[in-house]
């Protein structure tokens, strides 16, 4: 009701500054009449306004939805890629125990796990020809 208000006084302004035709209802005749079409006017261009401003808070809400959605989703990544982090770290750390310690047992270690990876190999390239 304010914003109308204050509409309508800014339309009667003009009005009166474009040579006082239908500046007030005061000069009777067709003043009446266009300061009533000027207002049907202001009103639908009013709601329209109106319904734009709807649609833009819309989008906007629905974006900062979905900003919100995918920080979250990243967050999650985050932390599931510090655990597979940290599994990585101590999988190296054993790997690297047992290629810098070659001393007996690790190299007969190293040696057995080769040999393995050798016959399987051999055997996966005899079935498939």
């Amino acid at each position: 009701p304010g914003v109308a208000v204050l509409s309508r006084a800014a339309l009667a302004l003009t009005l009166a500054a474009r040579g006082g035709r239908g500046a007030m209802s005061r000069r009777g005749g067709g003043g009446d009449i266009e300061i009533g079409a000027a207002e049907r006017e202001n009103d639908d261009m009013s709601a329209a306004l109106h319904d734009h401003v709807a649609t833009l808070r819309n989008i906007t809400q629905g974006l900062s939805d979905e900003a919100e959605s995918q920080n979250r989703l990243l967050d999650s990544m985050g932390s599931s890629m510090d655990g597979v982090g940290g599994l990585l770290g101590r999988a190296q750390d054993k790997f690297k125990a047992v290629f810098h310690n070659f001393r007996g047992e690790s190299k007969r270690n190293l040696y057995t796990v080769a040999a393995i990876v050798s016959v399987g190999l051999l055997l996966w390239l005899a079935v498939r020809r």
